[in-house]
């Protein structure tokens, strides 16, 4: 396992779940089991939005301590370092392993994502594929208790980030798919404490729709 600093990092004792409407507490404390991650008809992957320094990152890296402290494997990278990694997989040997790595670790923590604008329709595809893959690798047999969850942390709602992941909406709306739709939407705004919800109110992103 890779954790930024580890042992020396946020866990979930860290994280304060009172800023949470009420359906996002109730998906919180399923992903605080862990159990629906090894179930391959459970949806793995997990998207933590909410503004700048307002606790995603904590409960991400938490969320990836306490799978490391069961014996499965975690790797934290930034969006930045990412798309370096995939504009160079391929043709150099560290980012060929690297690349490996992020494919079958059991637990992916992909900081700010879409924190730039991607114009490279391959780049853009080079993306989908890894993240298809997880989620391909998930749902195998061969792997079935095996867990493969993404957990992203961004400041840009999903209907947002076609803005940002330019050139090809529709391979955007397929990477939505995967984090979205085999995942879970966790809004996190530890400075202004969020009034629970109506529970009939939809929480579907737009985009998706």
């Amino acid at each position: 396992m890779i954790l930024p600093g580890y042992p020396d990092h946020p866990t979930l004792s860290d994280f304060d779940a009172s800023c949470l409407s009420k359906t996002d507490k109730a998906s919180y404390d399923s992903f605080m089991t862990l159990d629906g991650l090894t179930d391959r008809n459970r949806k793995p992957n997990l998207v933590l939005y909410g503004p700048p320094d307002c606790g995603k990152e904590k409960f991400a890296i938490g969320l990836g301590d306490r799978m490391c402290r069961e014996g499965k494997s975690a790797r934290f990278i930034d969006f930045h370092h990412l798309m370096e990694v995939l504009q160079t997989h391929g043709r150099l040997p560290s980012s060929n392993t690297l690349y490996r790595i992020l494919t079958k670790v059991e637990c992916l923590i992909i900081d700010d994502f879409a924190c730039m604008n991607i114009h490279d329709a391959d780049l853009l595809d080079s993306l989908y594929v890894l993240l298809r893959t997880r989620i391909d690798d998930h749902l195998s047999p061969k792997t079935k208790k095996k867990i493969r969850a993404t957990f992203v942390t961004t400041h840009h709602h999903l209907e947002d980030w076609p803005r940002h992941l330019i050139g090809d909406d529709f391979k955007v709306l397929q990477i939505i798919n995967i984090l979205y739709g085999r995942g879970t939407l966790l809004s996190i705004d530890e400075k202004a404490p969020r009034i629970e919800e109506d529970e009939t109110t939809s929480s579907t992103p737009e985009a998706i729709r």
